[in-house]
């Protein structure tokens, strides 16, 4: 599955974990909201709780400006990371401007994962102690791909060709890979939230674990779960109920129930702020280091990645 693409290390564990791409607040910081797994996928859960998570992800495109920060815990065994960013967000679809910012510190070192749009360019940076890696999407390029490939009644539906980065696409990508249980209302730090609990749909599965297709057979959901040791089965996703924002986001080993358990990857988001100025300035980019590194384009990647979230892919070809 793909989240916001830093693949972490340790020492005692010689395993990658992907780093979802959006925000926490660490775990000591939180009122304890920890599910327990019941070791099963779902075949299907209710239209509801999918449905909430889509309008999320629209109200999220729809904001004149967006202002947070975050921080991000990730559970290895016995061992935790700490992640800290910003997130910021202003106009509309592909024109939107974004500056979407993560660092981890790991020991001594830092690994940091940047989404910068000027409404131009969606650039993608990956930095670690050993390397460097600079992408770049462009954006007029995909929103004439996704004109081409949906239809008028789509478009007017979602509002504005959407940004394939930031928030909203983190919560579109969750309505993607997840069946969401019907919401049911919580509070979170004195914050009225809906809480949404989904399991990874069994063809998404499938398709992300494409090694071992010929391992798994249609109709048995336990022996998919023996595939998926690395791969979150399970999300819990708090939506604020006067806003539909997504505060909190725990992605779990295995399916969840509220009863206990850990997650292994939470985030949270705190300094929120709807609606407000921000200076343009702060989504300008241009790489200071631009002459020592390769630029890759990431369009077409994009562009079949948005075509799958949104249902044109077949339109498309």
């Amino acid at each position: 599955m793909t989240f916001f693409g830093i693949s972490v290390r340790t020492v005692k564990v010689a395993r990658s974990l992907p780093i979802v791409s959006a925000a926490v607040v660490a775990a000591s910081f939180l009122s304890p909201l920890v599910l327990r797994a019941d070791g099963q996928l779902a075949e299907h859960s209710g239209p509801g709780g999918n449905h909430f998570v889509q309008r999320a992800a629209k109200l999220m495109r729809q904001h004149a400006s967006v202002s947070a920060k975050f921080r991000q815990t990730i559970f290895l065994l016995d061992e935790h990371l700490l992640g800290n960013g910003s997130y910021l967000q202003q106009g509309y679809g592909t024109k939107a401007q974004l500056r979407f910012e993560l660092k981890f510190q790991l020991g001594d070192r830092f690994v940091s994962r940047q989404q910068i749009s000027d409404g131009q360019f969606l650039w993608l940076r990956h930095d670690t102690e050993a390397k460097t890696k600079l992408g770049r999407v462009n954006l007029q390029q995909l929103s004439q791909a996704f004109h081409q490939g949906t239809s008028q009644q789509a478009e007017r539906e979602l509002g504005v060709v959407p940004l394939p980065a930031g928030l909203a696409d983190v919560v579109q990508r969750l309505d993607s890979n997840f069946d969401f249980e019907s919401p049911r209302p919580a509070v979170l730090q004195e914050e009225k939230v809906w809480v949404l609990e989904g399991r990874l749909k069994l063809e998404r599965a499938a398709e992300l674990l494409t090694d071992e297709k010929e391992q798994f057979h249609e109709g048995d959901p336990r022996g998919l779960q023996s595939l998926l040791p690395h791969l979150p089965a399970g999300v819990v996703l708090l939506l604020g109920q006067e806003d539909l924002f997504p505060y909190r986001i725990e992605y779990h080993r295995e399916p969840p129930d509220l009863n206990g358990g850990r997650p292994i990857v939470v985030m949270q988001f705190f300094d929120v702020r709807l609606d407000g100025k921000i200076d343009p300035l702060v989504f300008s980019y241009q790489p200071n280091d631009v002459d020592k590194l390769e630029i890759t384009d990431r369009t077409q990647e994009y562009t079949q990645r948005m075509a799958k979230n949104f249902g044109f892919l077949k339109r498309q070809r």
